[in-house]
């Protein structure tokens, strides 16, 4: 049974402590202390909306904007009220558009924990962050219009629909929880885009770091402070990579990690996503890189995955906040031009960093030469060219890294970088934006 506006805002704010806003109707508003930082909140009640119910909530998101706090809506209605015809379309796009011009400078998060379809699903995905509970629904098109039109497909406009289509970054059993995540987020962001965040308390990371047993998720967990690690769009590009917010020596850093296979395009456009985050808040970015490349396919291709690619690098080289990028393992060709556009370099101990793969890199190099030999040849040659040009060692002497760390010592290193970069300013050559694809 769905929750409460009153019980929604009870279980949300600090100590059940917190101010309402407005006339409560379909739409209620407050404002209040979310672990420690003043927050506001939208909830809908389950009931069609009326127009003045849409620019109830625009009006709250402008005054967040003014006093610089982050906003939390939690979505459920049926939609607008149909029979206030054009002037309900009129609210709606109002709420919309403000919710495009406040993006960036204040943290908005969507939790779904009902029903959020046509334009609250627009608004919803347009947030920083979309939390959903499992009972919540998500769809631009209804099931039952599209099941008519013959394209029905299992679960359309559920929560692990959405989570699939990466919309919902992550998606929790009961709404309870889905609230709970929503507080966790508020603590680690910033309270907007000209606030530092804050210092909390932490704990030593549990996992150690295990390069012999490579895991994307256990490995950037290892850096992060126990028990401050939340995971973003788990089982979106979960193939290939990671991506979670947590703290390091209690401040809030988005770690990156790819899977030491080739990335295709869905993992691609997650890490571009979560670093654009990153970077709107001046969030620091940790990016291990463990790659074997891009994913090399014809069908890659076709479906993104050089658009990605582009829009990947693109974000990289745009962002203007602190980035460690961390060669990790394999970092082969275009992979390190678009993840490793970074201020400070770290080559762990038994990475390969290479152009091509060393097997095929020798193979041009000293084809004549490896004619006249046997295999077995080719595959020292490969190891030897590896050790000597493409180790961490090498990295260093070619200027590809800047500091050098083995896995015992990673986290040390890459706190001290955290603590050089701590005073960077960062700027952009004057323009209106980049056209990055998009």
């Amino acid at each position: 049974m769905a929750l409460k506006q009153t019980e929604i805002f009870e279980l949300f704010f600090d100590e059940s402590n917190y101010t309402p806003l407005f006339v409560q109707t379909a739409v209620a508003a407050a404002c209040g202390m979310v672990k420690g930082n003043r927050c506001y909140a939208i909830c809908q009640n389950g009931e069609a909306m009326n127009p003045k119910d849409a620019l109830k909530m625009a009006e709250l998101l402008q005054l967040a904007a003014k006093t610089g706090n982050p906003v939390v809506t939690f979505y459920h209605s049926v939609g607008a009220v149909l029979e206030k015809g054009l002037e309900a379309l009129q609210a709606t796009s109002h709420l919309t558009q403000t919710i495009g011009e406040i993006s960036g400078v204040i943290p908005q998060i969507a939790v779904v924990v009902g029903v959020c379809g046509g334009t609250a699903a627009i608004q919803a995905a347009s947030a920083d962050l979309c939390l959903m509970a499992n009972q919540g629904q998500l769809f631009l098109t209804p099931p039952f219009t599209s099941n008519a039109n013959g394209d029905k497909l299992e679960g359309a406009g559920s929560a692990a629909f959405a989570e699939k289509a990466g919309i919902a970054a992550v998606v929790y059993e009961t709404e309870e929880q889905a609230i709970l995540a929503a507080k966790d987020v508020i603590m680690l962001l910033p309270s907007n885009n000209l606030d530092s965040g804050s210092q909390l308390d932490y704990a030593m990371p549990q996992i150690p770091l295990d390069m012999e047993d490579y895991c994307r998720i256990r490995t950037g967990a290892s850096l992060i402070d126990h028990d401050r690690d939340m995971e973003l769009f788990p089982n979106y590009g979960e193939r290939n990579s990671y991506t979670a917010f947590g703290t390091i020596e209690g401040r809030t850093v988005g770690v990156v990690a790819t899977s030491d296979r080739c990335l295709e395009h869905e993992s691609v456009a997650k890490i571009a996503r979560f670093v654009r985050l990153c970077d709107t808040y001046n969030i620091p970015v940790i990016t291990l890189v463990h790659s074997m490349g891009f994913e090399k396919s014809s069908s890659e291709d076709l479906a993104g995955g050089i658009r990605e690619a582009a829009r990947l690098a693109c974000t990289y080289a745009d962002a203007t906040t602190a980035k460690i990028a961390i060669l990790a393992g394999n970092v082969i060709g275009p992979v390190y031009t678009a993840l490793c556009s970074a201020d400070l370099t770290i080559a762990l101990q038994g990475c390969t960093v290479a152009p091509l793969e060393p097997k095929a890199m020798v193979s041009i190099l000293f084809e004549q030469e490896l004619n006249k030999q046997p295999i077995q040849a080719a595959e020292e040659k490969a190891k030897q060219y590896a050790e000597e040009c493409c180790s961490a060692q090498a990295a260093m002497e070619q200027g590809l890294a800047q500091m050098q760390a083995d896995t015992a010592t990673l986290r040390i290193t890459v706190a001290a970088a955290l603590e050089m970069l701590q005073s960077k300013r960062g700027k952009r050559l004057s323009k209106k934006h980049g056209n990055m694809a998009l």
